[in-house]
């Protein structure tokens, strides 16, 4: 389980701030101080996860509503020169089953954590832009911004590039060619310190610490021993004499980064870690302490790997789960029957609640509990799909009627009376018409919408007829009834609702409490 978040350098924060998450986290403050800043750091790792973009404009998941506008904008103050942090604390409970028994079975909670910046390594790209005119890597970095679509950028670019004469430096020229990467990388059992890692060329992370004092390092070292070779035990001093060995693998242990996360050991082969599973290294009396060391090249290298690979996954699972609703929800259009769900903002803005519950009846029904309750919202309103008939659906079931009709008609013939039973088919199938309105308009049609009912009047009316706070407000109650075993972060759930019923709300949220939420106020 996800229990808590720390952000830093990330546009209002500035020190990394640890926010711990419970069932139902709300979170309170004045304008512009950084709420919307932790939610927006759950969408950026959701989408870098995904998509493996870290110089992040709009997201899918947030659409307008989470516009980070790349790097250089929400990196704290605009200065490029700063790394942004986040770091991830999970519970035992979410480690595998071979992190959680074998490997790290002492550790209660681990916390993973990178920094995201502006590649640092120049000397390899003043060699490679040395190979070509600043004007050609002008035309090169342009045609990135047009297919990125940053018209800032683009602006810029253009400008240099209409200059007669391109009065650029090398140094200048490196500085626009540099990527944003994952700059380190670490990992922190019961927090205390267990690895750290930082990026070198080619974008891979090497292992520059690993604490051999940790508790979990500890006894990780003492059962790698009795598991891969022929020892039955190990003195605390020959532990402290592997020390040196480990001294002298940590520098040669390299990850290759996936989207986000170190994803697999570089070089496996040459390090010495392809020998995995239940092949022993014998160890001799004549030449213990050899042989021990032999044990921690062999293997140190692929425990680290699935330790650290582990730990990722879990945060990946995690964070997966999350559903992000932003602070304006879409006021959908009097017929709901063909909204866009190509929208950008379908998620953020609400738009994929109203076709949940348009297509589930139970969640209709939860909704329409919540909108009559006299102690809730108390309105006169119910959540109804209705069908709506055209005329070329109305004529293609007819015709389907007519044909299961005359073809029961004509089917085996009873010699004897068979005008009577045949009637009898006939009107066995004509009475599989259903007599409510209701089931009638679905036999007829594929085609509804969604359309509060009256139910005083018995009369069908817009949700643009009764105010804008319903429309607000049913995204929010959808999101919570429907999303089990999810994280939903949602920006100021009671807009547009009285102050009588926010409490009312909570008391929806608190409910679900098998759902992590982060709300915003």
């Amino acid at each position: 389980m996800l229990t808590a978040i720390r952000v830093g350098n990330f546009k209002a924060f500035a020190n990394p701030q640890r926010v711990p998450l419970r069932p139902l986290t709300l979170i309170f403050g004045a304008n512009s101080s950084g709420k919307s800043s932790i939610l927006h750091g759950l969408v950026f790792t959701h989408h870098a996860l995904e998509t493996g973009e870290l110089d992040v404009n709009t997201t899918k998941m947030g659409g307008t509503a989470v516009d980070l506008g790349g790097f250089k904008q929400f990196i704290h103050q605009r200065n490029s020169a700063l790394r942004t942090h986040f770091d991830w604390e999970v519970s035992n409970d979410g480690f595998n089953r071979r992190l959680k028994e074998s490997l790290l079975p002492g550790v209660k909670k681990a916390v993973l954590g990178l920094s995201v910046g502006l590649s640092s390594d120049d000397s390899s790209l003043i060699k490679e832009v040395g190979e070509f005119t600043p004007r050609q890597i002008l035309e090169e970095l342009l045609e990135n911004a047009k297919k990125e679509g940053d018209e800032t950028e683009i602006k810029k670019l253009e400008g240099q590039l209409a200059e007669s004469e391109t009065k650029l430096t090398i140094e200048e020229i490196v500085a626009l060619r540099k990527e944003v990467r994952v700059e380190n990388c670490w990992l922190d059992f019961d927090d205390q310190r267990f690895l750290s890692l930082s990026s070198r060329a080619g974008g891979i992370l090497r292992l520059d610490t690993l604490d051999r004092h940790h508790a979990a390092a500890k006894y990780l070292f003492k059962n790698l021993i009795l598991a891969y070779s022929t020892a039955d035990d190990i003195k605390p001093e020959e532990l402290d004499v592997m020390g040196e060995v480990i001294d002298e693998i940590v520098p040669s242990i390299s990850f290759k980064v996936g989207n986000l996360f170190p994803q697999e050991l570089v070089d496996r082969d040459l390090i010495g870690s392809s020998t995995k599973g239940l092949s022993l290294i014998t160890v001799r009396k004549e030449s213990r302490l050899e042989d021990l060391k032999n044990v921690f090249k062999q293997h140190l290298p692929t425990i680290l790997e699935e330790i650290l690979v582990g730990i990722g996954e879990s945060v990946r699972v995690e964070i997966s789960k999350l559903n992000y609703l932003g602070p304006l929800r879409t006021y959908p259009p009097r017929h709901i029957a063909f909204l866009e769900s190509n929208d950008q903002n379908w998620v953020a803005g609400g738009g994929a609640a109203w076709d949940l519950v348009k297509k589930d009846s139970s969640i209709r029904q939860k909704v329409n509990d919540w909108l009559g309750d006299e102690k809730k919202l108390s309105t006169h309103y119910e959540v109804k799909k209705r069908y709506l008939l055209t005329i070329e659906s109305i004529r293609a079931k007819f015709a389907e009627l007519a044909s299961r009709a005359t073809s029961k008609f004509y089917e085996e013939p009873d010699e004897e009376d068979s005008s009577w039973d045949s009637f009898g088919e006939v009107e066995a199938a004509v009475n599989e018409i259903p007599e409510s309105l209701e089931k009638m308009e679905s036999l007829f049609s594929d085609i509804h919408e969604i359309v509060l009912f009256d139910k005083r009047s018995k009369t069908p009316v817009s949700h643009r007829d009764v105010g804008i706070g319903i429309s607000q407000v049913l995204p929010v109650l959808v999101t919570c009834f429907a999303s089990a075993d999810k994280i939903i972060a949602m920006e100021q759930p009671e807009i547009h609702l009285h102050p009588a019923l926010q409490a009312e709300l909570c008391d929806v949220l608190s409910r679900q409490l098998w759902v992590k939420e982060i709300t915003s106020y």
